[in-house]
């Protein structure tokens, strides 16, 4: 059985430039704040490609560094500060946050209205409605990755595994209007449930986990997982991982890589929600799904709703 390969980054730049032409072709300037807590690498990475994307579609950012050593409090007033401020339109608080922090609360002080991750406990909920602004990147990269590839999903059993209020749940939510039966299992469950599943959804965080004897023959794999793994062949070498072992691919129909595969194209609906969140504030229309990609798309809210 051929296995066919999600090109994440093609559809990412494609969506991009599309962006770039709106931002012009409106002449607006929005701006993107992210903060980002302490020193880990891998969040380091993240903001940079964030910024990097901005840079590209003509939308202003800017990072604020803060201290690993910084309290809750202390955060709490940059967040505050950030959401009164008139020039930001899409506030990131880069996850994680060191384990001493609140992050609920933190995330919790970000306006609805600049929640361009969709962290806030508002805006999650709002998804259930389809009445939110915002849809978690994420999620949104999913659903347009479904969309992009014609995924027939009417009636499929669907596994999301990872149990993360930002990652996993909003998911969840998402293939429910996709005329799914998504399942949210605990980990005692995941092998059972995987070997009959027709789409898994990993969002774990633990390379390799989904292994090729754990799935069925035909089945749909979208891999959000991303972790480093130094190389035991070579000293120093870092290897970027995904949940999906790579031996998946010799079973299954469908595959996003990592990295290149999800990654990117959460980064470019990072960048749609900024653009969004200024023409929001603004009073003007947002920009659909539809508009960046295929007349045929539908947008996310579509399905949550």
């Amino acid at each position: 059985m051929a296995c066919q390969f999600f090109r994440g980054k093609y559809l990412a730049d494609r969506m991009l430039n599309n962006i770039k032409q709106e931002v012009f072709k409106r002449q607006v300037r929005p701006k993107l704040l992210a903060i980002l807590v302490g020193e880990d690498p891998a969040s380091q990475v993240y903001v940079r490609h964030k910024e990097n994307a901005c840079n590209h579609v003509g939308i202003a950012s800017e990072i604020i560094r803060v201290p690993e050593t910084h309290s809750t409090a202390m955060v709490s007033e940059i967040l505050v500060d950030a959401g009164e401020r008139e020039d930001v339109d899409g506030i990131l608080l880069q996850l994680p946050v060191p384990d001493h922090l609140d992050e609920r609360f933190l995330c919790n002080l970000i306006p609805p209205t600049k929640d361009v991750d969709a962290h806030n406990a508002a805006s999650i909920g709002n998804l259930v409605y389809g009445r939110g602004i915002f849809v978690p990147p994420t999620a949104s990269a999913v659903a347009h990755c479904i969309q992009e590839n014609g995924i027939d999903t009417f009636g499929k059993r669907v596994l999301v595994v990872g149990r993360s209020r930002h990652c996993g749940l909003p998911i969840t939510l998402i293939m429910q209007g996709f005329r799914t039966h998504p399942e949210l299992p605990d980990v005692a469950d995941l092998y059972n449930i995987a070997a009959s599943s027709d789409i898994i959804i990993s969002a774990a965080g633990v390379p390799g986990l989904i292994r090729p004897q754990m799935i069925k023959d035909g089945a749909i794999l979208i891999d959000i997982g991303f972790s480093r793994k130094i190389s035991g062949s070579s000293v120093g070498k870092v290897r970027l991982m995904g949940d999906i072992h790579p031996d998946c691919r010799a079973r299954a129909s469908f595959i996003t890589p990592v990295p290149g595969g999800i990654g990117p194209l959460t980064v470019a609906h990072l960048v749609r929600n900024t653009l969004n969140a200024h023409l929001h504030a603004n009073g003007l229309p947002r920009v659909s799904l539809a508009s960046l990609c295929r007349p045929e798309f539908e947008d996310e809210f579509e399905y949550a709703s």
